[in-house]
């Protein structure tokens, strides 16, 4: 269920499959959890890895240092200790071989000669607009924040043409949108589950559809495969 609030397009098939459930139906609901997954390779520890400073003289722990750790941390604080750790994708750094010289170490009070666009949802279940002003807010006049005013994990969660128009128009001319600018929805999440792409332009159209299919990447699923399920 975390998942399917991090992906609002999916809540009319989501909620129809919670539905069948409460009446006695669970098939749905399995084939839901099942549909649209995948097998993801290594980009985001790559990255999250890269970054991650190592003290000097680093030693990663063992295998068995690890294993009692979590065994502890499983009986004396939470049984859930194991999921967190199987399913953080952040995590496993310390298997990771490389520590790459170029990783940036500061300084970090650099005034930037393009600022830096920071999106936000309004109701993001993963990563809190409080996070996206305390971003904005430490990089001053180095950023701008542009806020869109829905739920889901990252502004491509819910398609936008405001909010898509501003990303192009910062990466294609370097227009930054103005100080507590918020982008509205096209449209309510219900009864629908998908835009109503009949009544858009065909540019339109085209930028609302690859939108979703980075989205749908980004997240390692399928928007379409979760439909049919």
């Amino acid at each position: 269920m975390f998942r399917m609030l991090q992906q609002p397009l999916l809540w009319p098939t989501a909620g129809s499959a919670l539905k069948e459930a409460i009446d006695g139906n669970g098939h749905p609901l399995l084939l839901l959890h099942a549909a649209g997954t995948r097998v993801a390779d290594l980009e985001r520890q790559a990255v999250s890895c890269n970054d991650a400073p190592k003290p000097p003289l680093y030693v990663p722990p063992t295998n068995e240092q690890l294993v009692d750790e979590i065994l502890g941390v499983s009986k004396e604080v939470t049984r859930f200790a194991f999921s967190v750790l199987t399913t953080e994708p952040d995590a496993q750094c310390h298997y990771w071989p490389v520590t790459p010289p170029e990783r940036f170490t500061g300084p970090w009070n650099h005034t930037l000669r393009n600022p830096t666009l920071v999106l936000s949802n309004t109701a993001d279940p993963v990563t809190p607009i409080a996070s996206a002003r305390l971003v904005k807010e430490l990089l001053g006049d180095s950023a701008a924040l542009l806020l869109q005013n829905g739920p889901g994990h990252v502004t491509s969660s819910v398609p936008t043409l405001c909010t898509i128009n501003k990303i192009r128009a910062y990466f294609t001319d370097g227009v930054i949108p103005d100080e507590n600018e918020i982008c509205q929805l096209d449209e309510a999440l219900f009864p629908g589950s998908e835009h109503q792409l009949g009544k858009y332009t065909e540019d339109e159209r085209t930028k609302l559809e690859a939108a979703e299919t980075l989205h749908a990447l980004m997240m390692d699923s399928d928007l379409s495969a979760f439909q049919q399920a």
